[in-house]
């Protein structure tokens, strides 16, 4: 008669097996393996003691994966923890740690991704040293007032010959004119390489770099940009994990990097501006994405309220991507599309679509005591598609010194 297993007894044994199969194997091959002596317990002891076959094996996938994700992310915190201790280079962190050079880069390169950590050349900088006075604990009212002026704007795609640059200048011009406080930018600030067949005929520059030189010039203004990355930005960080945002913001000095896809801009203490990068195409529906990504958002904010015990802090969405604009008002949360500065490439022509070229400027005030959004006035800036207005604009790029020369044309 066979031997009565315990459940913890049968979970380990399904354990040690997949560690030694390096997969979750079937009920078939289970029997096999009973069959050939390379495991005692049965297929019907397993559904037996867990209910079914596939319970028993989420049951062993949670127990075994759970660690090593904490694993993963206690990685991170100590890699991280050994930047902010002073060291620089990924050597000085690996021999800290004790771990591999290649391990290191990885959990670098996460928390590159998350906004924490900044990757150059000359070794591994934690953000908050480069960007004190954003990460200093001030929130745009800590430093503007409750009366607030922002402008928007996203998808600019340094790099393609459908930049609308004339459009771009005129805004910051606009901008500083009208006293904005802060740029929020919502991701696409290079086009990138390799988004989709054929993209490399549709720009007139193809490499980071000279992406890079080409935004930290035409985005020259003395109003502060927090700038997201968006899906072209993160192109290169795909293809050889060079972070372009990153690295524009390395050379303007009143541009800050929020990160990719997502992040959470206080502009008060207990005001929270979701600004997104999405994925995917346009629904038949302009307002649909938007009300989707403002539900979710609220959604999550709403969860926070429930752990936290705090009040919601969420009060304004703002989104990139779709190169669309509509504006919705769902309770006490705005919600904004944010248009684009990139006019019709051949694809955008192959799919019939049609970019709405400008930016927002929004002013409002934040309520003393209710924290709410009073006042709330935005107003779009529009432009008409100017044909191959990347040739007013000539780069020349100086192989020799290896830059990129920017020679701008008159407004």
């Amino acid at each position: 008669m066979d031997k009565v297993h315990e459940s913890d007894e049968i979970l380990s044994e399904i354990q040690r097996v997949v560690s030694t199969a390096g997969r979750f194997p079937s009920r078939d091959e289970w029997h096999i393996m009973r069959r050939e002596g390379q495991t005692n317990i049965t297929v019907r002891e397993i559904v037996k003691n867990f209910g079914s076959w596939t319970k028993a094996l989420q049951k062993a996938q949670n127990t075994l994966l759970t660690p090593q994700s904490s694993k993963s992310e206690n990685f991170k915190e100590q890699v991280l923890k050994k930047i902010e201790s002073g060291c620089k280079t990924i050597e000085e962190i690996s021999a800290s740690v004790d771990r591999a050079p290649k391990n290191v880069l990885s959990a670098c390169k996460a928390l590159e991704k998350e906004g924490l950590v900044a990757i150059s050349d000359s070794g591994v900088q934690i953000v908050d040293e480069i960007n004190k006075c954003f990460k200093a604990n001030k929130t745009l009212a800590d430093i503007n007032g409750r009366k607030i002026k922002l402008a928007f704007l996203t998808d600019t795609h340094f790099g393609s010959k459908a930049c609308q640059i004339t459009a771009l200048l005129k805004t910051l011009r606009m901008c500083e004119k009208e006293k904005v406080q802060a740029i929020i930018f919502a991701g696409d600030m290079m086009t990138g390489v390799g988004v989709y067949n054929g993209q490399q005929y549709d720009n007139y520059a193809n490499t980071a770099e000279e992406q890079e030189q080409i935004a930290a010039a035409m985005m020259k203004t003395t109003i502060p940009i927090y700038a997201l990355g968006g899906n072209h930005d993160y192109s290169f960080y795909k293809s050889n994990g060079h972070n372009a945002v990153r690295s524009v913001a390395s050379m303007l000095p009143n541009f800050y990097y929020l990160g990719y896809d997502a992040y959470d801009l206080n502009i008060s203490e207990k005001t929270v501006c979701r600004i997104i990068h999405p994925k995917g195409g346009q629904a038949y529906a302009l307002s649909y994405k938007l009300q989707k990504m403002l539900e979710a958002a609220a959604f999550e904010d709403l969860c926070k309220v429930m752990e936290q015990g705090d009040a919601p802090k969420l009060k304004m969405v703002v989104a990139g991507h779709y190169h669309t604009v509509c504006q919705i008002i769902r309770g006490n949360i705005f919600g904004l599309q944010a248009g684009c500065f990139e006019g019709k490439t051949n694809l955008v022509k192959q799919y019939s679509l049609i970019p709405t070229i400008g930016a927002w400027i929004v002013e409002f005030e934040i309520a003393q005591r209710t924290e709410q959004i009073m006042n709330f006035t935005p107003k779009f800036v529009c432009f008409n598609e100017i044909e191959d207005d990347y040739l007013s604009y000539q780069s020349v790029f100086d192989k020799g010194i290896n830059k990129t020369i920017v020679v701008f044309s008159k407004l």
